[in-house]
């Protein structure tokens, strides 16, 4: 399915300051659409993967894992729509997330791509396998929202400090950082996308590889969770981290990059289809 809510209002483009946290070789850029400015790092050579950071979160959430992955791919690290440095006039809504990421993938000629995403990312990494299928090679699913949840905002809210609080406390600056630079209409409105949601409609039909990672000390999405999505999507498989927090992608980086790296492979057929910058 071609997007055709948002159009490139600027054809080229725009080369920025590339943060220091991304290391020498990456490359941080923008585009922007009619309705829509995405901002994101770029590191790499080889086959397109993009990452979808979580809620409250950006680019920079992925420090740990761009450099290991950029030796086999072009690491595409995404601000979400309404996170970080990317902007959306409007609503925010998953629906007009995943119709403008899929115009950007468009714009970068990416071919179908490999997308790693991580809680809410996740969540919309499936959304846009279900809805844009020929822009996705295959999923790598981190503790995904997705299916209903049974809590009040405030149990969230004190879910997410006690998963906080369970791991690596270097990644708390940067969690607090991503929240003050995100809109906060957006953060009150991808809390209710994310309660109101449930992905299982789409699960059936979904026809790419799918890997889903789960701590078995998540404490924000329960690990029973990674069985019923393995359950209703053809082929996923699962692999549950032992001692594995909600953000197993940073606590424990060397195993998660290990894990997608020989989930993914490099497909000789898909090498140099990448938009270079």
């Amino acid at each position: 399915m071609r997007t055709k809510q948002y159009r490139a209002a600027q054809p080229l483009v725009r080369r920025l300051r590339s943060p220091r946290w991304a290391g020498p070789c990456a490359c941080c850029y923008e585009q922007r659409f009619d309705r829509l400015r995405l901002s994101w790092v770029q590191v790499g050579d080889g086959p397109p993967l993009v990452l979808f950071h979580g809620y409250g979160g950006n680019s920079r959430w992925w420090a740990r894992n761009l450099a290991p992955l950029a030796s086999r791919y072009t690491v595409y690290a995404l601000d979400l729509p309404d996170f970080g440095a990317s902007r959306m006039a409007g609503r925010y809504t998953f629906r007009r997330t995943i119709d403008g990421i899929a115009t950007w993938i468009e714009a970068q000629h990416l071919g179908p791509a490999a997308i790693v995403g991580h809680s809410m990312g996740g969540h919309l990494a499936l959304l846009l396998a279900a809805r844009h299928p020929v822009h996705v090679r295959a999923l790598v699913l981190i503790a995904p929202s997705g299916l209903p949840l049974e809590r009040t905002l405030l149990g969230l809210a004190r879910d997410a400090f006690l998963s906080r609080a369970a791991g690596d406390m270097r990644f708390t600056p940067i969690v607090v950082g991503g929240v003050l630079r995100a809109d906060p209409r957006a953060l009150w409105q991808a809390v209710r996308e994310i309660q109101r949601i449930d992905v299982r409609p789409h699960l059936a039909d979904l026809a790419v590889p799918t890997l889903i990672l789960w701590g078995d000390q998540d404490r924000l999405l329960p690990v029973a969770n990674a069985r019923v999505l393995s359950a209703a999507i053809p082929g996923a498989q699962v692999r549950i981290v032992q001692g594995g927090t909600h953000n197993i992608f940073f606590d424990q980086a060397d195993l998660m990059n290990e894990a997608i790296v020989g989930f993914l492979g490099t497909p000789a057929s898909d090498a140099g289809s990448q938009a270079g910058q």
